[in-house]
């Protein structure tokens, strides 16, 4: 990986490092930068756990969620189906000429 000291992530990410070293927002950034370049070159990652929790992570961040738990289980009304007139129930309307002519 080459490192443009002119990239705007490379700057940005210069100053977090210079402004706080130890943060998450830093440390998860520098990686990310990290993986990005190792899977734009055509590698493969070796650490797809931590890979994935830095991108959650990222996400949750960039979408300003207070975190990543689930919501409560959503109900929704089954509603019924409206047969049309004149049909049976559970008939099918089947043309066997026309599926052997195509066959």
């Amino acid at each position: 990986m080459e490192i443009n000291p002119r990239h705007p992530l490379v700057i940005e990410l210069n100053k977090l490092a210079e402004d706080d070293p130890e943060s998450e927002k830093t440390i998860d950034n520098a990686w990310l930068l990290y993986d990005t370049a190792l899977l734009n070159s055509g590698f493969s990652h070796d650490d797809v756990e931590n890979f994935t929790a830095r991108m959650y992570r990222t996400l949750q961040k960039s979408l300003d969620l207070p975190n990543l738990e689930l919501e409560d289980e959503v109900e929704f009304e089954e509603e019924e189906e409206e047969e049309e007139e004149g049909e049976d129930e559970g008939t099918i309307d089947f043309d066997f000429d026309t599926v052997s002519d195509e066959l």
